[in-house]
């Protein structure tokens, strides 16, 4: 596949690393796969099983690139975050609708991140550097070709 949208779906797996690989094999070289998931950091699913019930874990960020990291297919490329709920101490309260629910560049307190890899098309792509704000020069809401090896 050329593109893969993997949203609100890896905290439901039991083994997450096998997902990876799996739809690492299913990307063409120069494929891009967006991963959405809760945010472990900010919404811990020991506090939230109510909320959340049908969810095996959450995941920190540096764990959702690692998973990446050990399929050996997929690079990270890129993250945003987005905040959903009203949260107290890290317990969801309730859906905050007047929270900008779409993606945030800052994502220290994302109760959501979404991150973005690629099949490499060539296996000595370097990595994507996260900038002081936990994020990185992947603009929300736009696919920067010359991050994707797109032709324009």
């Amino acid at each position: 596949y050329d593109f893969i949208l993997c949203f609100e779906s890896i905290e439901h797996v039991a083994d997450p690393d096998a997902l990876f690989v799996a739809l690492g094999r299913a990307l063409k070289p120069g494929g891009v796969l967006f991963v959405s998931t809760p945010n472990e950091a900010t919404m811990p699913l020991a506090l939230n099983a109510q909320w959340f019930r049908h969810h095996v874990r959450h995941f920190r960020e540096e764990e959702l690139t690692q998973l990446a990291q050990r399929s050996g297919d997929v690079r990270f490329v890129g993250q945003f975050g987005q905040k959903v709920y009203r949260l107290d101490r890290g317990k969801v309260i309730a859906v905050d609708e007047s929270q900008n629910m779409l993606p945030q560049e800052d994502c220290r307190d994302a109760h959501f991140f979404i991150q973005l890899f690629m099949k490499p098309d060539r296996p000595s792509a370097p990595p994507q550097e996260k900038s002081e704000h936990g994020c990185d020069s992947f603009t929300p809401g736009i696919i920067r070709p010359d991050l994707l090896n797109v032709p324009e």
